[in-house]
C-alpha cells in the first residue's frame, strides 16, 4: 500500500527548511512513502520556498492562490494523493518525522483504517477549555466518543474521502466530520500519545485571542448541527 501525507502550510516559511529535510529522510527511507507540501494561500515566503525545492521522488507540492479555509487546503492535499492511505499534518509540526516513524509500525488496512494522533503533556489553560468544550459536546450531541479531536497527524483509508469529500466543510471542523464518519462506519480507530509541542516559529491563523476562539467556536457548533442533519438524512 501507498501512504499519502499532506503537510498543510498557511505562512509557515520559518519551518520550511526543517520539513523539507525530514520529508526527504523519510522519502528515502520508505518507498511507498508520499509527501505533498500544501501552500495554503500563504502570503510569506512559503510559496516561493516550495517552488525551489528540487524534484524529489514522492515529493509534490500544491500551490492555492487564495486562503479560502483550512478544510480547503486539506481537501486539495487529500485529491493530490496517490496513496491507498491518505492524510495530513500541520505546517508547524516540527516532530514530524518521529510520528511517522511511530506511525508506519501500524499494521494498515486500505478498507477501514483511520488513524488520529492523540495530544499528551501540559497546554494552556485556555487552549485546553475550549478543546475540551468541543469534545464532550460533539460526543454529546452525535453520539460517539469524539476525544482529541484536532490532534494530528491523520490518517485514513483513501475511500472514506472519496465517499464523503462532497460533505466535507472548508474549514476547521474538517477534523471532526472524517472522525465522525469513521466511526459512524465503524472503521478501526487507532491513536498514538505524542508530546504536545508549542509553536516555535510563526503565528497561528486563527487561535489569537479569546475573541477568535469564541468566533470559532461559534463556526464549530453549527457544523455540529449542520453534521447532524446530514446524518438523519444523507450520509
Amino acid at each position: 500500500m501507498k501512504i499519502s501525507i499532506s503537510i498543510l502550510c498557511f505562512n509557515e516559511s520559518k519551518n520550511l527548511n526543517i520539513l523539507v529535510k525530514q520529508s526527504k529522510k523519510l522519502l528515502n527511507k520508505y518507498k511507498n512513502l508520499q509527501i505533498i507540501f500544501v501552500d495554503n494561500g500563504s502570503s510569506d515566503q512559503t510559496s516561493k520556498m516550495l517552488n525551489k525545492i528540487s524534484k524529489f521522488k514522492n515529493m509534490k507540492c500544491v500551490f492555492i492562490k487564495k486562503n479560502i479555509g483550512y478544510g480547503y487546503g486539506i481537501i486539495q492535499g487529500l485529491k493530490n494523493s496517490d496513496g491507498d492511505i491518505i492524510g495530513w499534518t500541520h505546517g508547524d509540526d516540527l516532530n514530524f518525522y518521529k510520528k511517522v516513524l511511530a506511525i508506519l509500525n501500524l499494521k494498515f488496512s486500505d478498507k477501514n483504517f483511520f488513524f488520529k494522533g492523540y495530544r499528551k503533556g501540559e497546554r494552556p489553560l485556555l487552549d485546553t477549555f475550549f478543546s475540551y468544550s468541543f469534545n464532550t459536546i460533539s460526543s454529546i450531541l452525535l453520539f460517539k466518543n469524539l476525544w482529541e479531536i484536532t490532534a494530528h497527524p491523520t490518517l485514513f483509508s483513501k475511500k472514506l474521502f472519496i465517499k464523503y469529500k462532497n460533505y466535507l466543510p472548508y474549514d476547521f471542523s474538517i477534523d471532526l466530520y472524517l472522525f465522525f464518519l469513521a466511526k459512524k462506519n465503524k472503521y478501526q480507530i487507532k491513536r498514538l500519545k505524542f508530546n504536545y509541542d508549542k509553536r516555535k516559529h510563526g503565528a497561528s491563523s486563527w487561535n489569537k485571542n479569546i475573541f477568535s476562539k469564541f468566533k470559532l467556536s461559534g463556526i464549530y457548533l453549527l457544523q455540529i448541527f449542520k453534521l447532524m442533519y446530514l446524518n438523519i438524512f444523507k450520509i
